[in-house]
């Protein structure tokens, strides 16, 4: 049995430019490297995005790297998918990248409280990282929404459009 906790999904197309600030914000998450591993598929770049996720992983055995000919985002996220072993997973884009030891508390709170999914505000920046504008799809929600199933969750909230919103 697995003991991973957390499976990144990281799908990669050209952008090695913002790769290695992504993949550093993943590893800075207050997580032990056994509990969390990042599946980053390269969707057939034509830039150097391989070698930048290579050498991150060469100190870095959590990184792991699938390489396949281009076939889209949701084909790279569902290939991940096919190869994650963690309870839960979290899509992360390769241009975006977390603020420093937000994922551990997160994560925590969905095992503490046995939950299937976890939804959180986010902060837009422009790329060069100075803030543009909080996103807040739970903005009318109390500070601890209570756990509720997912009727009665779609039932007092719209369902956001972002993978990224969510730990599943």
């Amino acid at each position: 049995m697995s003991n991973v906790l957390l499976t990144y999904i990281l799908p990669v197309y050209n952008t090695a430019h913002y790769l290695t600030k992504c993949l550093q914000s993943l590893l800075n998450q207050g997580l032990q490297p056994e509990e969390y591993e990042v599946i980053a598929v390269d969707d057939g770049s034509s830039d150097n995005s391989r070698e930048v996720i290579e050498a991150l992983a060469k100190d870095h055995p959590q990184i792991r790297l699938i390489t396949q000919a281009n076939a889209g985002v949701s084909a790279a996220r569902n290939r991940a998918l096919d190869n994650a072993r963690g309870r839960f997973v979290q899509f992360v884009d390769s241009d975006d990248y977390l603020e420093e030891n937000v994922m551990g508390p997160l994560l925590r709170r969905a095992v503490d409280e046995d939950l299937d999914v976890l939804m959180f505000n986010f902060k837009w920046v422009d790329t060069d990282g100075n803030f543009i504008k909080v996103s807040k799809p739970l903005d009318e929600m109390p500070p601890k929404t209570p756990v509720m199933n997912g009727p009665e969750f779609l039932g007092h909230y719209p369902m956001m459009q972002y993978v990224c919103w969510y730990l599943v």
